[in-house]
């Protein structure tokens, strides 16, 4: 099943470094946001680059393969889940580590059960 999530942000540089999410309205964004972003920047890039290993990738780009491993574990989420991060709501009984180290449920119903109570 595809599902399409809308997720409204504006990717931007800061003197040629690292992209840097800003909602288009001006909120403030959260950690869960941000990782949020980072995700789908990354896997974007993935698909940019499909003939090199993943290793050259996380080289290309000067981050470490367990640390875009847990980055693009935030693009698994339920896209309900997706869209209320993407909205401001940062679950305070949620560690951010807990997503990323492969410690969330990964059936979406299960995940939007432990994520808004």
């Amino acid at each position: 099943m595809h599902q399409e999530v809308f997720i409204p942000i504006k990717i931007s540089t800061r003197k040629g470094r690292r992209a840097v999410a800003q909602k288009p309205n001006g909120k403030v964004s959260t950690p869960f946001s941000r990782l949020l972003v980072k995700s789908y920047w990354l896997k974007n890039q993935l698909r940019k680059h499909p003939n090199i290993t993943f290793k050259e990738f996380c080289e290309l780009h000067k981050i470490s393969p367990r640390y875009a491993r847990a980055i693009l574990s935030m693009d698994n989420l339920s896209p309900k889940i997706q869209q209320l991060i993407m909205n401001g709501y940062c679950p305070n009984h949620i560690p951010i580590h807990d997503i990323t180290n492969k410690k969330f449920p990964t059936l979406w119903k299960e995940q939007e059960a432990v994520f808004v109570r």
